[in-house]
């Protein structure tokens, strides 16, 4: 008769469920279809352990017999932790090492005793797991293109979580331009009245150059609209990636500072009249470096040792610096006043 009072757990693994009881843990011997319902023979998965259990529709039938070896709470619960996160792996998209590390911070701080120490200790590492979680994730993700002429993007994956499109393009085929945005980027990116667009390689896929994105101001909070995996860096991959702007949004090169009445100004950083003042201020950087000073250069701004360079003001420094080395030399005495007179005379031993 079953018991429904004996709590039976079940955990994941790759050919079925194991089946946890009291410490133990068992996976299938044989099954067959009873009067009652699927009656499961379960024994114990210790190599030589005569423990086995009968169950019913996942209730025990038959309690286990003597093991030859004692219970482990804390492997039960350290499975069940890898399954919870093999279960993660499958359904989140966050890089397995960030929820590795997240899912055992959680973990540990829980109130820590000495059954918590046990668990964590049967835990094995990312690197030991790191092959099984990933097999999990690839159940679910589609298979990683090889080029980019295999990339294909379809369905959900085309879509943000609340349903909207968000591939503007895929332009090219070999050189291919991927445009990421939604119709509500576009057009806050129609409003803005100041645009900043760069590109970062340290985030970009394998498959491409980089990562170029066109931040707006909205309401004196800057904001990502626009993101567009490239191949390279070359200017008519610039024009091409602004051309498929221009016909998804018209008003993007009229509201882009920087490209304002040109057709493609994109090797252009600065307007004319800030280049012309960076330019003038390379050789004073040059001279400070020179001098061992921190220097830094926001737009036509120059940062020495942390503060705004002022060259009238740094002048009056100079000028006062000078003045009082000068003052300061004129005072010092000499350490050897007395001379040694010339001398005038033959020495005796001559």
């Amino acid at each position: 008769m079953a018991n429904a009072q004996v709590r039976v757990q079940l955990i994941p693994h790759a050919r079925g469920h194991y089946l946890a009881v009291a410490g133990y843990r068992y996976c299938v011997k044989t099954r067959k279809q009873g009067r009652d319902g699927e009656l499961v023979y379960w024994k114990c998965t210790e190599m030589d352990c005569p423990g086995t259990v009968n169950t019913t529709d996942n209730l025990v039938t038959r309690f286990p017999r003597d093991h030859n070896h004692p219970p482990s709470h804390a492997d039960i619960k350290a499975k069940l932790f890898l399954s919870h996160l093999s279960e993660k792996a499958r359904s989140c998209l966050d890089p397995l090492p960030t929820l590795y590390d997240s899912e055992i911070i959680q973990f540990r701080c829980r109130e820590w005793d000495e059954d918590t120490r046990q668990i964590v200790e049967k835990i094995p590492t990312f690197t030991a797991c790191k092959s099984s979680l990933y097999r999990q994730r690839n159940t679910e993700l589609p298979r990683q293109p090889a080029t980019r002429q295999d990339i294909d993007l379809q369905g959900e994956w085309r879509e943000t979580s609340t349903g909207q499109n968000f591939v503007l393009s895929e332009d090219g085929d070999i050189n291919k331009i991927l445009v990421f945005g939604t119709s509500d980027n576009l057009r806050h990116l129609s409003q803005a009245n100041t645009i900043f667009a760069d590109g970062t390689f340290y985030a970009s896929p394998v498959l491409f150059k980089q990562l170029y994105t066109i931040h707006a101001l909205i309401e004196e909070e800057m904001y990502p609209l626009i993101f567009a995996f490239l191949p390279d860096k070359c200017q008519t991959t610039y024009q091409r990636l602004f051309a498929i702007l221009k016909a998804n949004l018209a008003r993007v090169l009229s509201n882009t500072y920087r490209l304002k009445g040109k057709s493609f100004g994109v090797n252009q950083q600065f307007p004319d009249e800030i280049e012309q003042a960076r330019k003038s201020l390379y050789p004073l950087m040059k001279k400070k470096r020179a001098e061992g000073c921190q220097v830094k250069l926001v737009r036509d701004i120059l940062y020495v040792d942390g503060e705004i360079y002022n060259e009238e003001r740094n002048v009056e420094d100079d000028i006062a610096t000078n003045t009082q080395t000068h003052t300061k030399m004129s005072h010092t005495p000499d350490k050897n006043p007395v001379q040694k007179r010339k001398r005038t005379t033959t020495p005796k031993h001559y």
